[in-house]
């Protein structure tokens, strides 16, 4: 059985900004605590050196963050519910590393579907659920590694990393299964899984890739 899951705002927790050069008199660059809201010039050609190594022209601060979040909030929105198996080593199905790797998959793939034109194809929205946020603003120890770990794999997935080669296609399961094909009887073969992961109720999930 599988569910597409639903319900994450372009507002995610926004990067530190660790320094920056202009070459154009007048520029003033404006800071929000760790993130930033933009230039305030009418200059055109200035470079930021951000916290995750992206370099961007002055134009696309504002841009590239609200993509970096939206995408943070996709995979957290997928996979905050999922846990690491503490009783497995290092590496193995259901690991932390596992959990990692199954959530850069996902990033991969929904950032490659918007790119793309298919947003219908990324199951969950950019908003996070109202109790989602309340977590994150307590500080919730499982939110917040959940929202670390998202942001990480979006980062890698914009940065240009293929670890699906190209898959187009995922979902969340209950339980253990991985050869049931993608979107059920008559779709594709998985070509990728993770986990399984403990969820509530003593219950596991699985994360799968389809070309």
């Amino acid at each position: 059985m599988e569910f597409l899951r639903e319900d994450a705002s372009a507002r995610g927790f926004s990067g530190e900004v660790q320094r920056f050069s202009c070459c154009t008199s007048g520029a003033r660059w404006v800071q929000s605590g760790l993130g930033y809201r933009g230039w305030s010039s009418s200059a055109a050609s200035k470079t930021v050196d951000r916290a995750d190594a992206i370099t961007i022209t002055a134009s696309e601060p504002a841009a590239a963050e609200q993509a970096l979040n939206t995408l943070t909030n996709i995979v957290y929105n997928e996979t905050s519910f999922l846990q690491p198996n503490p009783s497995v080593p290092a590496h193995a199905p259901g690991s932390a590393e596992d959990l990692h790797n199954g959530r850069e998959a996902v990033a991969e793939i929904a950032h490659r579907d918007i790119k793309s034109g298919h947003r219908s194809r990324v199951l969950v929205k950019s908003k996070l659920p109202a109790k989602e946020r309340l977590a994150l603003r307590h500080r919730v120890p499982t939110a917040v590694a959940a929202y670390s770990d998202s942001r990480s794999a979006a980062q890698e997935a914009l940065s240009g990393r293929n670890s699906t080669n190209g898959a187009t296609q995922y979902r969340t399961r209950f339980g253990d299964d991985v050869s049931t094909p993608v979107g059920g009887k008559g779709g594709t073969d998985v070509s990728q899984h993770f986990g399984p992961f403990p969820v509530a109720n003593g219950r596991t999930e699985v994360i799968v890739i389809g070309p």
